[in-house]
């Protein structure tokens, strides 16, 4: 599969699953980094004025009930800090943001969501 079929893919599931919210990055918004079929939560710190460059730091999360895949996030002014660019096929409401100088590392804007399959 096509690194933007999986973005698409990716982002169409994490996006059926939430409220309709602003998906442009904005300094402060929570994001989802997407990675394989893990979901990390990070707030963006940095984005570029012209939003082709997103920088994120990750959040601390605690579970809450594993089975159910819930945890509680919050801010971490430790957290390691990742660089996302913006990547064709987007659009200018909901763009598609990848790990820069990878094919890979979806982030999704508007909700911090953690998830890690049990399955591996």
């Amino acid at each position: 599969m096509s690194v933007a079929v999986i973005a698409a893919l990716a982002a169409a599931a994490v996006a059926a699953t939430t409220p309709d919210v602003d998906r442009v990055a904005k300094i402060g918004a929570f994001a989802t980094y997407v990675i394989g079929s893990d979901s990390h939560p990070v707030e963006v710190v940095d984005a570029s004025k012209s939003g082709h460059m997103v920088t994120v730091r990750a959040m601390k999360s605690r579970c809450t009930d594993y089975e159910r895949q819930t945890y509680e996030t919050e801010s971490n002014p430790d957290g390691r800090e990742l660089v996302f660019t913006r990547r064709k096929g987007g659009t200018d409401t909901r763009p598609i943001y990848m790990l820069a100088g990878c094919s890979y590392g979806l982030l999704t804007v508007g909700i911090a969501r953690h998830y890690i399959d049990p399955s591996f």
